[in-house]
């Protein structure tokens, strides 16, 4: 009786077509992708194209003013001073929002020329305070002690006037806008200037209108001219 013969069996090996072989060499990252990748991922993201800048410090527009203060009390006149200090109050100061606040409620009463004019007026007023107020350098020093950031877009910058004799705390509240920051009230020891302003400008608004306030402060461009020791 013949013996019923065994199933052979075969060790086969089986192997994946090529394409298929192809196909996993494709999704397997080799060593040098993997590399690549990892080194992507160390690398800092670049600023999205809506992104904001960051707003500069406030400090550095009031540490450039001081470094033309010290500067101009260094001239030899009051009408040197007065063309040198020109630029640098334009760009320091926000005279716009100074002379709107100077009248406080009665500046809406004004047509956009009166603003302009008064605007204008109240700019001279600034240079010719600094100019008949730092006159004279004797070594004085200014030093910044620190900013801190306020509500809508503000900014407080404290600083020091060292004078040899005295120290002057001077605080500058600033705004940002347009991309800069600009001065819109300054507080020598704690008084503020642009308090000062708006309670003798707008009290003479309420007395005699525009024309009133306008005398008011050109009195005191006068008093700045005529009171500098080499004034005129």
């Amino acid at each position: 009786m013949p013996h019923a013969t065994q199933p052979r069996r075969l060790a086969l090996r089986l192997r994946p077509s090529r394409p298929l072989r192809l196909a996993r060499r494709l999704a397997l990252p080799s060593r040098w992708a993997l590399l690549g990748a990892l080194l992507c991922l160390a690398l800092p993201l670049p600023a999205s194209a809506g992104e904001a800048p960051a707003t500069p410090p406030a400090a550095g527009l009031v540490e450039r003013f001081h470094s033309q203060l010290l500067e101009v009390m260094q001239l030899d006149s009051y009408a040197q001073r007065v063309a040198a200090l020109d630029p640098a109050v334009t760009r320091t100061f926000d005279v716009g929002t100074i002379a709107r606040i100077s009248l406080g409620r009665h500046w809406a009463e004004l047509s956009a020329e009166q603003q302009t004019d008064y605007a204008a007026l109240m700019l001279r007023l600034i240079i010719t305070t600094y100019a008949a107020r730092f006159d004279n350098y004797s070594g004085q020093r200014f030093a910044t002690l620190g900013e801190k950031p306020l509500p809508r877009s503000r900014a407080q910058v404290r600083t020091l006037l060292y004078t040899g004799s005295d120290e002057i705390s001077l605080d500058y509240q600033l705004i940002f806008k347009a991309g800069v920051w600009q001065v819109y009230d300054v507080a020598a020891q704690g008084v503020s200037d642009l308090s000062l302003k708006r309670s003798a400008y707008s009290a003479a608004y309420a007395e005699g209108g525009l024309a009133a306030a306008q005398a008011e402060v050109a009195k005191t461009i006068m008093q700045n001219e005529t009171g500098s020791p080499d004034g005129g």
